[in-house]
């Protein structure tokens, strides 16, 4: 019995591309678990932390601790800090001679902590008294925005900061965008 060349040449052909393809699933195979495998490993290696301690040096007394450090509150009293707040603080002891030492500083340097941004005029740099500059005679920003609070709504916008016109909406011209009168 005589295969006919051309049946032979099908069948060379079919083994010849049956075993690349057999070859090229069984490599895709091995290549995915081969990943898997390394991806398992890393994300173990990421949250295995049983056998590092985290140490951190106090900024006081020198000494390495683990844990979060000790923080004194606005009313004096000293808590340990939970995860995620930590600070460089061993000890209660310790947290309280940094406080110490910040207030040290504030009195040093006469820093009014209770002082803020609007207690200054920005014009001369003088002090606000009653809403008024005790220099310049300028107005606070509060005594301003208390003012405008107390004025009617702009009669153009009707209190919304903004009117449409003939070019899209806009800010409001006749009072500027506070959606209030201005005298």
């Amino acid at each position: 019995m005589k295969i006919p060349k051309l049946l032979l040449s099908y069948l060379v052909f079919i083994l010849i591309f049956g075993s690349f393809f057999y070859y090229k699933e069984f490599y895709l195979k091995q290549q995915k678990q081969s990943e898997s495998q390394n991806v398992e490993s890393i994300d173990e290696s990421l949250n295995d932390d049983s056998n590092s301690v985290s140490t951190t040096t106090c900024n006081i007394c020198g000494r390495a601790f683990s844990g979060n450090g000790y923080e004194k509150q606005l009313d004096g009293s000293i808590i340990e800090l939970e995860y995620p707040y930590s600070n460089q603080l061993c000890s209660p002891s310790c947290a309280r001679k940094a406080s110490q030492k910040l207030d040290d500083v504030v009195d040093k340097y006469g820093i009014d902590l209770e002082e803020s941004s609007n207690t200054r005029c920005q014009r001369c740099n003088g002090r606000y008294a009653d809403g008024f500059c005790t220099l310049c005679g300028g107005a606070s920003l509060d005594k301003v925005n208390q003012s405008n609070q107390n004025r009617a709504n702009c009669q153009m916008c009707q209190g919304n900061k903004y009117v449409e016109g003939y070019d899209g909406v806009k800010i409001c011209p006749v009072c500027n965008g506070t959606g209030k009168e201005n005298y």
